[in-house]
C-alpha cells in the first residue's frame, strides 16, 4: 500500500473512530435496548412502462411527481427492478430485446438481443438472474443480469402463452399466467423442473404477484368491461375474486406487502394506474392521462429522521459485520433470520440519508448473503467515507454495522 494510502486510511479511520462515538448511541440501541436509528417513512416509486407511448415513468406512490425517464421504446412491456444495483430492466418487445438503465433512467444498454417476441419480466434478487417469456417459441428462459449465460428453463409447450412472470427466490419457484385459450395459473422450480398447473380454466389471466404475509398469489383477469382481481392460495386452492367491475383493460400487478396495496396498469382506454388495499377495498385512480401503461413495479425505498421511542426485538435474526472492512470496491453483508418475514437491508451514509436498498422483499428463514459494490440507489459509485448497513424485519429496525469504503 502507498504511504499516500496508508496516510488517508489512518485519516478516515480516526474521523470515522470520532465521529462514531457521537452517533453511536442513535446507530446500535436498536440492537439492544429502545432507541434506534430513525422512523421509516416510505417515500417510495411507481414505475411502469407506456406501449403506445413508447416510454418509462414513475411516479409517487401516491401519485404525485410523475416522471418519464425513459423515451423512443419500441413496445416497452415487462418492467423490474434490481434494488442492490439500483437498476430499472424492461423488455422492447419490437425490437426483441430486454434493456436496463439506471433508476433515474440514465445510461440505457440493451443486455439482451434477438430475443422471440419476448413478454415478461422478473429478477431473481438473491440469485443474480431474470426470466423472461419467449413468445414465438413457447418457452421461458433466463440469463445473468448483464445478459450472458442464456439459457430456457421451460420448453416443449408447458407453458402455454405466458403473460407475466414472478419470482420465488427464497422458495426457489416461478409463477406465470397462461393467458390462451385454456387461462390456467403455472408454476416450476427455478431451473424448469417440476412444471405444475395450479389453477385451469380461468379467463384471460395475466399481471401476477404474491402477497407473502399470507401466502396469497393475486392475478389480473383482462376484460374491457368487466374486468377483475382475484387471488387464492399458493397451492391454488381457496379461489375468490378481491375486484370485480374493473373498465378498459386491467393489465399487470405490484404488491406492496408492508403498505398493504396493490397497484395495477391499463392497457389502454383509461388511461390511469389504481390502487386498493388488499382485500380489494379503497380502490383509487393515482396516475391519469398516461396512455397504454403496461408492465408495472415498486421501488419501496425509505427515508429517514430520528425516532427515539422506537424499539425492536433483535433476538429474530442477526446481522454479521461485512467482510471486507475496509472495502474497496465491494463488501460482501451476511445477515441470518430466525423466521421468515418481510426484510430491508439499507445503506445509510452519516448524515442518516439512506444511500441504496439492497434488499426489500419477503426472504426465507436462513443465513443469506448479499454484495454492496459502493453506488447508491440510481447506479452511481458513493465517495469514500463511513456507513452504515441496516437490517429491519416486518417495518420494525434492527441491528446497524458499520463500514468503511476507502477508494
Amino acid at each position: 500500500m502507498k504511504r499516500s494510502a496508508i496516510a488517508r486510511f489512518v485519516w478516515l479511520l480516526l474521523f470515522s473512530m470520532i465521529l462514531f462515538s457521537f452517533i453511536q448511541p442513535v446507530f446500535t440501541q436498536t440492537a439492544d435496548k429502545p432507541g434506534s436509528l430513525s422512523k421509516v417513512m416510505s417515500s417510495g416509486k411507481v414505475y411502469w412502462t407506456s406501449t403506445t407511448g413508447g416510454h418509462v415513468a414513475r411516479a409517487n406512490l401516491d401519485g404525485s411527481e410523475v416522471e418519464t425517464l425513459i423515451t423512443g421504446q419500441g413496445l416497452p412491456s415487462g418492467i423490474a427492478l434490481d434494488y442492490a444495483e439500483g437498476k430499472i430492466y424492461w423488455v422492447e418487445r419490437l425490437r426483441n430485446r430486454i434493456q436496463r438503465s439506471n433508476m433515474d433512467g440514465s445510461s440505457i444498454e440493451a443486455i439482451v438481443s434477438g430475443l422471440e417476441s419476448p413478454y415478461g419480466l422478473a429478477i431473481d434478487t438473491l440469485g443474480r438472474k431474470m426470466y423472461w417469456y419467449a413468445g414465438r417459441s413457447l418457452k421461458i428462459q433466463r440469463s445473468n443480469l448483464d445478459g450472458t449465460a442464456i439459457e430456457d428453463i421451460v420448453t416443449g409447450g408447458r407453458i402455454g402463452e405466458a403473460g407475466e412472470l414472478h419470482i420465488d427466490a427464497n422458495g426457489q419457484q416461478i409463477y406465470w399466467t397462461n393467458w390462451g385459450s385454456s387461462g390456467s395459473l403455472m408454476r416450476a422450480g427455478l431451473d424448469g423442473s417440476n412444471v405444475t398447473t395450479l389453477l385451469s380454466n380461468i379467463i384471460f389471466p395475466y399481471g401476477i404477484d404474491i402477497d407473502y404475509s399470507a401466502n396469497k398469489i393475486y392475478w389480473i383477469e383482462i376484460r374491457q368491461t368487466d374486468g377483475k382481481i382475484w387471488r387464492c392460495n399458493l397451492d391454488g386452492s381457496e379461489q375468490e375474486s378481491v375486484i370485480t367491475g374493473i373498465s378498459n383493460f386491467p393489465n399487470d400487478l405490484a404488491i406492496d406487502v408492508e403498505g398493504g396495496k396493490m397497484y395495477w396498469t391499463h392497457f389502454s382506454g383509461s388511461n390511469v394506474i389504481e390502487r386498493a388495499n388488499l382485500d380489494g377495498t379503497e380502490q383509487e385512480i393515482l396516475v391519469t392521462g398516461i396512455s397504454g401503461s403496461e408492465g408495472i413495479a415498486l421501488d419501496l425505498t425509505t427515508v429517514v429522521g430520528l425516532d427515539p421511542s422506537t424499539s425492536t426485538p433483535a433476538e429474530s435474526f442477526e446481522l454479521y459485520a461485512n467482510y471486507p472492512n475496509p472495502f474497496n470496491p465491494e463488501t460482501h453483508i451476511e445477515f441470518n433470520l430466525s423466521r421468515a418475514g418481510q426484510v430491508r437491508l439499507e445503506i445509510f451514509n452519516v448524515a442518516g440519508e439512506m444511500v441504496a436498498l439492497l434488499l426489500g422483499e419477503w426472504v426465507s428463514a436462513g443465513r443469506h448473503q448479499l454484495t454492496w459494490q459502493g453506488r447508491d440507489q440510481h447506479g452511481r459509485s458513493v465517495p469514500s467515507g463511513v456507513y452504515f448497513c441496516r437490517l429491519s424485519n416486518n417495518g420494525q429496525l434492527s441491528k446497524t454495522r458499520k463500514m468503511i469504503l476507502l477508494r
